[in-house]
């Protein structure tokens, strides 16, 4: 199959539906790709003659104004000081637009299959048979997005890139406006903006919101407000995080207890949620993170706005806290050590937490409970660079020390933010969990990778009830665009025997 040119010339068709593309990106892209007017000759030409006029020749015909200079991507990323973010978001543009343009070369010459990073070329036989082997998804995802690479080469020669992070940023590259867009976790497709300051006020303070609705008018906003270095002990800083969530799910999914339940067992409940507080973090050894934590949790649930009810369905023994306003005291200690090699794309190291959590109720106690988690991580390169095995575990286990036990909006649930990510939100609720995921995470190009993931676990209702049967097993493939530093977007197509799902997140699952 040939490969369509590159050259601007050679498009002018596809050109309007790029234009259209471009346009319907996002509001960012709305003023950085204009159209021009309808019917206008640049000055100094004449429309073309009807059919039914004389064409007489023009002894001095009138030049035409030249075509508008297309930008042009740097050949050679620019060298930066260490503490110049301004310089550094530039150089990471910068990065973008060079890869971009080496794709698209790629593209235009008909070498797609052509890995270039020498440090891939292994010497012996046996190590190019397993590249090769390796390679395979690697040269599958290539030639599926070069659609993208047309795109990318056509943002690039409008400046659409460079003219979006202006509008984004400040000069100082400090402060970001973005858009926030989520599909398939549970609320129908969603869309809002992010907006995160780096240095505020000129005092290292950190200051990070946004604001996420749904088609189904379920709506999540966050703000924090933080500050790494708040105060020193021992030649180490104290950080400090200020913050409020709010939640309100119009049609909440719940499907019973247990790990055996149904899927045409489910029932909707409406939550509205508040929650307010702080953080405050102490590093005492590298890599080693202490963190204390206290919250109000406001939490009021009731009938939803779609039928059946959870209390038509299930017994108000499965539904403590339902129909009720609670209020609790939460206070938290987490014990977190992280050595990863990068946030963004890691290829070494992990993260391992270990978390404790008390709920106490203000003005009654009876759905009172201790929540503990452990979460561990691991990244391993496969052979390859950028050919990474990842694997997690996360456990949860909730004791009621109330009459009522723990409320059934809080319970454990394993699920599509589990992450389960072949079955509901809210498919599996219990007073425990596990869950194991299994991803290979693959090159395609410089900022998109590529994995295909295995999720499995359950719910189970106290230790002793914890087995290896009843385990639920999902798994899919996707697409993850990183910058170097940054995570921007995953899209992953997942199956749990209930249904394919189509997931789009601009965070990462872990």
């Amino acid at each position: 199959m040939s490969i369509p040119s590159l050259q601007p010339n050679s498009l002018p068709k596809r050109r309007l539906v790029l234009r259209a593309a471009a346009f319907a990106a996002g509001l960012l892209f709305l003023a950085s790709v204009l159209p021009g007017e309808a019917g206008a000759f640049p000055k100094g030409s004449r429309p073309p003659a009807r059919a039914s006029q004389e064409i007489r020749p023009s002894p001095s015909p009138a030049k035409r104004s030249p075509r508008p200079t297309k930008y042009k991507a740097p050949k050679k990323k620019r060298a930066c000081k260490e503490d110049d973010r301004a310089c550094r978001v530039d150089q990471t543009v910068d990065e973008i637009e060079i890869e971009i343009e080496s794709v698209a070369k790629h593209y235009q010459k008909g070498n797609i299959w052509t890995i270039d990073d020498a440090a891939e070329q292994p010497r012996s036989t046996g190590g190019k048979i397993a590249r090769d082997f390796l390679n395979v998804p690697t040269y599958i995802g290539r030639a599926i997005t070069w659609p993208f690479a047309v795109l990318g080469h056509f943002l690039i020669q409008e400046g659409v890139i460079r003219k979006t992070v202006e509008i984004c940023s400040n000069d100082e590259r400090t402060f970001w406006i973005y858009p926030k867009l989520e599909l398939g976790f549970g609320s129908g497709f969603g869309g809002g903006i992010g907006i995160r300051h780096y240095d505020l006020g000129e005092k290292n303070w950190r200051l990070n919101a946004s604001y996420v609705v749904h088609v189904n008018l379920d709506q999540r906003g966050e703000f924090t407000l933080g500050k790494p270095d708040i105060a020193m002990i021992a030649d180490r800083p104290v950080s400090l995080a200020l913050g409020t969530n709010i939640t309100h799910l119009g049609s909440a999914q719940f499907y019973g207890v247990g790990p055996t339940t149904s899927r045409s067992d489910e029932a909707h409940y409406q939550l509205d949620e508040l929650q307010a507080g702080g953080e405050v973090g102490y590093e005492p050894l590298s890599n080693l993170f202490i963190r204390t934590s206290f919250r109000i949790i406001a939490d009021s649930s009731g009938t939803g706005n779609e039928s059946p009810s959870v209390d038509q369905l299930f017994p108000s023994s499965d539904l403590a806290g339902f129909d009720k306003q609670l209020v609790y005291a939460d206070m938290g200690f987490r014990l977190l050590h992280d050595d990863r090699d990068a946030t963004a794309a890691p290829e070494r190291g992990g993260r391992r937490e270990v978390a404790v959590e008390y709920f106490q109720g203000l003005g009654s106690t009876r759905q009172d409970y201790f929540e503990w988690r452990v979460n561990v991580e691991q990244f391993i390169r496969a052979w390859l660079p950028r050919h990474v095995l990842a694997f997690r575990t996360s456990w949860i286990m909730q004791h009621g020390t109330g009459a009522e036990g723990v409320p059934f909006f809080r319970l454990a649930t394993f699920d599509v933010n589990s992450p389960a990510r072949g079955f509901a939100a809210g498919r599996f609720h219990d007073t425990g969990r596990a869950v194991f995921n299994v991803e290979y995470r693959y090159p395609i190009w410089r900022f998109l990778d590529g994995d295909f993931f295995f999720d499995t676990g359950r719910v189970f209702h106290g230790p002793a009830d914890f087995s290896f049967k009843h385990f639920r097993y999902s798994g899919g493939a996707g697409l993850r665009m990183r910058t170097s530093n940054y995570f921007l977007f995953r899209a992953e197509l997942a199956y749990g025997g209930e249904g394919m799902r189509f997931l789009f997140k601009t965070s990462q699952a872990f």
